[in-house]
């Protein structure tokens, strides 16, 4: 799998009123929401690193819920 390299940039697909604030990307890549983020360092959490800024180029609407299948959980 090819490593996302700088500069980051993400079209996201909304399922529901807002996005959330952790998002599985492809690979192993995580999309934090600036809010995650803050309250993670401010309660002194370790584990994650390579925090970087994304610009969000597109959020889109999708019109219904994946199937099942797709879920994780």
């Amino acid at each position: 799998m090819l490593t996302w390299l700088p500069p980051y940039r993400a079209q996201l697909v909304r399922y529901g009123e807002e996005l959330g604030d952790f998002i599985e990307a492809s690979g192993n890549d995580l999309l934090l929401s600036e809010r995650f983020a803050q309250a993670f360092w401010e309660e002194g959490l370790t584990g994650l690193e390579g925090f970087h800024p994304v610009e969000v180029v597109r959020v889109r609407r999708a019109r219904r819920l994946p199937p099942p299948a797709a879920w994780r959980g």
